[in-house]
């Protein structure tokens, strides 16, 4: 992914739209931080982002980056970590972790491809999802199924305008602690 991510900018360089992409967490986790929302009920207050290029130096470049890690910290004091990368050699990678003194829920740690593991003669080997659209297809089916419904029966959706701002600005809080390198307060 970091590769095409290159070839397209270098084909929008002309354009001079090089800073066009820089959005990491806005690309990776904004559906992660939709569902820390969702799953604490609460909007964090503070935001402490770190990305690297290891795997992808050519999009230092175009000032984006290829793996990403934030943690969040809510009011309370719980505490929820992002995890992504554009980069894995077993495919996509994207997680979840929230993290309170009653328990946690960790999403996405094992991508597995229909949660089968094969043993063979190559060991034991558990395929894993190759792309974002594999991992996240029947999610946004039922996005789309959903909003389907709301329109025929009239009803406005769960999900608000002001949720996908929300969201918008906690990813916008970790690039901007990631690029500071300091923890960031989050003003929503």
């Amino acid at each position: 992914m970091g590769l095409i991510l290159y070839q397209v900018w270098k084909a929008l360089q002309s354009l001079q739209l090089k800073r066009i992409l820089a959005v990491f967490f806005v690309d990776m986790n904004i559906h992660d931080i939709d569902l820390i929302r969702w799953f604490t009920g609460q909007d964090p207050v503070q935001a402490y982002g770190l990305t690297s290029n290891i795997a992808a130096p050519q999009l230092a470049d175009i000032g984006e980056f290829e793996t990403g890690v934030a943690q969040l910290k809510m009011s309370d004091g719980v505490i929820a970590t992002l995890i992504g990368g554009r980069h894995a050699a077993h495919g996509n990678q994207v997680e979840l972790e929230v993290m309170g003194s009653n328990g946690w829920v960790r999403i996405g740690e094992h991508p597995d491809l229909n949660r089968v593991t094969v043993f063979n003669d190559q060991g034991v080997v558990r395929p894993s999802l190759q792309s974002f659209g594999e991992r996240f297809d029947t999610a946004f089916t039922d996005e789309v199924q959903d909003f389907v419904n709301n329109v025929i029966v009239g009803k406005q959706p769960e999900v608000t305008v002001d949720d996908g701002i929300k969201a918008l600005k906690i990813a916008k809080a970790c690039q901007q602690s990631a690029n500071i390198g300091k923890l960031v307060d989050i003003q929503l």
